[in-house]
């Protein structure tokens, strides 16, 4: 009976042992943790404002492939438009027969119906600049030659280090082509 007893004693205080953390080493985790997030989260910001920058220049890259692909089945003008600000696009087509191709007329022009006539939000976050507010595509699969800049607004595109985070979209390269591309800085 004497073996038990210290058994059992040391059964005893095994249980009774105190297991946890102090004070000291969970604020150090906190801090720790705190440190990791303050350096992950503007790595973050800017992988999230180059994903919109990348998402706008292939979706306006879709419509405009769209618009030259629905211009030659249908055999009309189609036309990408934006509005006066550049926060905004939609496609709309040629509704009647008219000669001169030169001179435009809105009224000749009506929406696609469906998803790619409805109007296609830019995020707040980038901006848009081209040199006029419609890009035509043909009949013939040609389309009116021109440059698409997309920048991230915190960026000028006037500032030399801000040309490299800026993507173009062009169809000045090759007739009939629409290329998505960075500006070499």
């Amino acid at each position: 009976m004497g073996d038990r007893m210290p058994r059992f004693k040391k059964l005893a205080t095994f249980g009774s042992e105190e297991r946890g953390f102090t004070l000291v080493e969970i604020m150090l985790v906190v801090i720790l943790l705190t440190v990791v997030a303050a350096l992950a989260i503007p790595s973050f910001s800017h992988s999230y404002k180059n994903i919109q920058l990348h998402n706008m220049a292939t979706n306006l890259s879709y419509a405009m492939r769209y618009a030259q692909s629905l211009a030659i089945s249908k055999g009309k003008t189609v036309q990408l438009v934006f509005d006066d600000q550049r926060q905004n696009y939609w496609l709309r087509q040629e509704s009647g027969e008219f000669d001169d191709v030169e001179n435009f007329n809105p009224q000749d022009f009506e929406r696609i119906p469906g998803r790619m006539g409805r109007t296609q939000k830019i995020s707040e976050e980038l901006t848009v600049d081209l040199p006029e507010s419609q890009i035509n595509f043909f009949p013939d699969g040609t389309i009116g030659q021109t440059d698409i800049q997309i920048c991230p607004v915190s960026c000028r595109s006037s500032e030399a280090n801000c040309l490299e985070k800026c993507l173009t979209v062009s169809t000045k390269i090759q007739a009939g082509r629409i290329y998505v591309y960075a500006k070499d800085g």
